[in-house]
């Protein structure tokens, strides 16, 4: 079905690819947090393990609208996406980011979630 939403259809494939890192990256983050949520231990216990579910909720909310908006753009969303996540660090799009892979683990380590 051809859509017209006063885009051309390579410039929307174009900000389709954009929207689709972000939509990677974002359900990358989403899936740590979630993963720090159920393993969060210690004194803090309580306080980390509502702030991780907080932050994976609006993680999981962010992800769908950015999916949708891929789709408004007459492209599916998340076809390649699990590629996406396995060859690309989610720091990898931002300018100046060090070459070696974040460990986001070693942070939750030092509040006890794992």
């Amino acid at each position: 079905m051809k859509i017209d939403i006063g885009i051309k259809e390579a410039d929307r494939r174009k900000i389709a690819k954009g929207l689709s890192h972000l939509l990677a990256d974002t359900y990358t983050l989403y899936l740590k947090t979630h993963n720090f949520h159920w393993n969060v231990t210690g004194p803090m216990f309580q306080t980390l393990h509502l702030m991780f579910e907080t932050q994976y909720n609006e993680l999981a909310l962010a992800v769908d609208l950015i999916a949708e908006r891929i789709r408004a753009l007459g492209v599916p969303a998340g076809r390649d996406g699990k590629r996406r996540i396995q060859r690309r660090p989610a720091h990898a799009a931002h300018a100046g980011a060090r070459e070696d892979r974040l460990d986001a683990a070693q942070p939750a380590r030092q509040v006890g979630c794992g």
